[in-house]
């Protein structure tokens, strides 16, 4: 039967929408509520990630690498003309060969939006929805974080654009809406290793088949970190800078090392020597174990001004709030003695005449609180 009704057009930038609706002009009720935002799947060839589908926005004249199914929308601009990169007919072979590095990007922010929000329930880096801006094309060899927006650059036809680089400064953007760690000195290098583990995550998760090369920072274009062999790897050790220091924010890109090895410790295991002539063993817990002590180190526990001694703290106090076992918390333990932060921990030892069988009288010593022996 015939309504009167009144039709209203809702525009919003934030979060950005494009409705109508129709409301009953008597009662006041929802009749319909129509989606006029026209999202699109695509294919298209990346660079370094071959034929991906990524998600673009339809508006009057082109098709645009936004993505509005995703938090309060994904875009993706020209560094230099701050427009919305477009294709006529969605193909993005018309794309400049120079700038196809914004497919990259593009796909590698859906890819680490997806990530988080599946194993942490956090919605864009901000945990409200926080719409993603990227600029591509800044004609430096770098890729960085500054709010609110990640820039991407192109330099000597060399884009840095790989997912592990766009998994890494995102986690910067996680890091600022959380612990807010200063970006120099311990902090810093603390800030700048927890965006190491989750890129290297991000890849294994996105990446199954790369193997090792998750622990290559650049490994697409051009290694320039190795996170499981760092140049300093032992805290105030060989290669270690002086925090206080001008150059690189006090060493955040070097002394961040310690924390890079600790983490693949940590995940992957090892034996060796440490730079005091100590000996450790540790067997790993996994990556996924150990993402989470980071994660939840990173948005609970740490400080802006935290230090490493803070750093192995927070860690132990993640493991015990995530329930996690006496062995893993020991794990965590031996790793961070590894890389020269804090003490030996405590372990379990069984003294006696004859360790191996018979009736005798033994000593255990080290048992945590709560625990028992059979």
């Amino acid at each position: 039967f015939n309504r009167t009704a009144v039709k209203f057009i809702i525009k919003s930038s934030f979060p950005f929408s494009f409705f109508t609706i129709i409301i009953d002009a008597l009662s006041g009720k929802l009749l319909d509520k129509i989606n006029n935002v026209c999202s699109a799947a695509t294919t298209v060839s990346t660079l370094y990630s071959g034929m991906q589908t990524i998600e673009t926005h339809l508006d009057s004249t082109a098709y645009r690498l936004s993505d509005y199914t995703r938090g309060n929308g994904i875009e993706t601009y020209d560094f230099y003309s701050s427009d919305i990169f477009y294709s006529s007919d969605n193909s993005w072979n018309d794309i400049q060969q120079g700038k196809r590095g914004a497919l990259d990007v593009h796909w590698g922010l859906e890819k680490t939006y997806d990530y988080f929000y599946s194993r942490f329930n956090r919605n864009s880096y901000d945990n409200n929805g926080a719409k993603l801006k990227a600029y591509v094309g800044w004609n430096i060899a770098n890729a960085f974080w500054m709010s609110p927006a990640m820039i991407f650059g192109i330099k000597n036809d060399t884009s840095w654009v790989s997912l592990d680089i766009i998994a890494h400064e995102f986690t910067h953007a996680v890091t600022e809406t959380t612990s807010e760690l200063e970006t120099r000195g311990e902090s810093g290098a603390i800030n700048e290793g927890i965006s190491d583990a989750f890129a290297v995550c991000i890849e294994k998760e996105v990446k199954p088949d790369n193997g090792y090369r998750i622990w290559q920072m650049g490994d697409d274009f051009g290694v320039f970190r190795y996170i499981n062999n760092p140049d300093c790897k032992y805290y105030k050790g060989y290669g270690w800078m002086n925090t206080n220091g001008l150059d690189d924010d006090g060493g955040v890109h070097t002394n961040m090392g310690v924390f890079n090895y600790w983490f693949y410790l940590l995940s992957m295991g090892g034996n060796g020597t440490n730079e005091q002539n100590c000996h450790f063993y540790i067997t790993g817990i996994g990556l996924d174990a150990a993402i989470q002590i980071c994660y939840l180190m990173n948005i609970a526990y740490l400080t802006s001004n935290a230090t490493f001694s803070d750093a192995r703290t927070c860690s132990e106090l993640a493991a015990q709030s995530l329930g996690y076992d006496y062995f893993t918390k020991l794990m965590i333990s031996e790793a961070w003695y590894a890389v020269g932060v804090g003490n030996e921990p405590n372990r379990v030892a069984i003294t006696g005449s004859n360790p191996l069988c018979g009736e005798e009288i033994y000593t255990i010593s080290g048992i945590p609180a709560g625990a028992s022996v059979s």
